[in-house]
């Protein structure tokens, strides 16, 4: 039978109750350790911020439409993106710092869990691990999100639009025809351009979902909608947008959501708001496969903390906290 320290993922009808509609989680070792070392882990953390950050820069130097960058989703996804993977980063810094260094610095910061009663509703993370376990969320789903909406919807559109006027705002304004207008530069201006081009239309999801699988982060059932909050007021400032440029072309941000030329804008919103609700249920099944390997991994005879369980040997909370810490 497991000890009290085991239960870092719940079991799934526990996915139903009301509380989980909350940042509330039983055991912070989901958010700061994985199944790679301590110290591996948390160099990964840092290298992986550092990557996302670097590329973000790169977005920001080759745009050249000065402050629309930040009226699209594209770059307000990386954004939350690098931020999330920095905060992350920090929070493993400290951490590995503190579980060698002070042991009730680590317990402050990072209380150890008490599961004795199997009490899933307890709340055992502190606001700091809340706002990176948001920003998780719904970064790792936006991510992939866009990158579906970008090949599947406006890759072909931009294409199109490259081969308009020159005087069109949508030709020079929109993210994809920014990176697509570039004849004029040289090759190597135009290399940086296609691969940032890639990081934040494909690069993106592949980071997000590479992370899923090296973290033990929840994804909660209920908490799809966060991002379906953060989608309708996108939808909400892309109408405002447009209706303060009077409807013309230059409030047009993205071409499926012209509300005034395009037929289909309305069945284009209903997209944007239920594509991330699908990714979202696609990604937590993917918790659930990884978090079932992750228990049997751990079961395994080789496993020192599951033999020392088995073995009938008392530990207490604090010293199941630090030994799970480096599985």
């Amino acid at each position: 039978m497991d000890g009290p320290s085991s239960a870092i993922s719940i079991p799934m009808k526990e996915e139903f109750h009301w509380y989980r509609l909350l940042l509330r989680y039983h055991d912070v070792r989901a958010f700061t350790t994985s199944w790679l070392p301590l110290p591996l882990f948390c160099a990964y953390r840092i290298l992986i911020a550092l990557y996302v950050l670097a590329w973000l820069l790169a977005a920001g130097a080759v745009y050249t439409s000065g402050g629309l960058f930040f009226i699209y989703l594209t770059y307000l996804s990386y954004i939350f993106l690098a931020v999330g993977f920095l905060w992350r980063a920090a929070a493993s810094v400290v951490y590995t710092a503190c579980y060698y260094g002070s042991s009730k610095t680590l317990e402050w910061l990072f209380p150890a869990p008490r599961l004795v009663t199997r009490d899933y509703s307890q709340d055992q993370i502190r606001w700091y691990i809340k706002v990176s376990w948001f920003i998780h969320t719904t970064s790792t789903v936006l991510a992939i999100g866009v990158a579906l909406a970008y090949w599947g919807l406006l890759c072909s559109d931009s294409s199109k639009s490259s081969h308009t006027s020159s005087t069109s705002t949508q030709s020079t304004d929109s993210p994809s025809s920014s990176y697509n207008n570039a004849t004029n530069l040289t090759t190597s201006a135009t290399c940086l351009h296609t691969a940032t081009n890639l990081h934040v239309h494909g690069i993106n999801a592949v980071i997000a979902f590479l992370d899923v699988w090296m973290s033990r982060v929840p994804f909660q059932l209920f908490h799809f909608f966060y991002t379906t909050i953060l989608m309708l007021l996108y939808l909400i400032f892309t109408l405002i947008y447009w209706g303060a440029h009077q409807g013309t072309k230059s409030g047009v941000i993205y071409s499926v959501l012209d509300y005034g030329n395009n037929t289909y804008a309305g069945l284009y919103a209903i997209v944007v708001v239920t594509l991330p609700i699908l990714v979202y249920l696609a990604v937590f099944g993917i918790v659930v496969l990884r978090d079932a390997i992750y228990d049997a991994l751990r079961k395994l005879p080789c496993n020192k903390v599951h033999a020392q369980v088995k073995a009938g040997k008392r530990r207490s909370d604090a010293e199941d906290f630090k030994l799970e810490s480096l599985q």
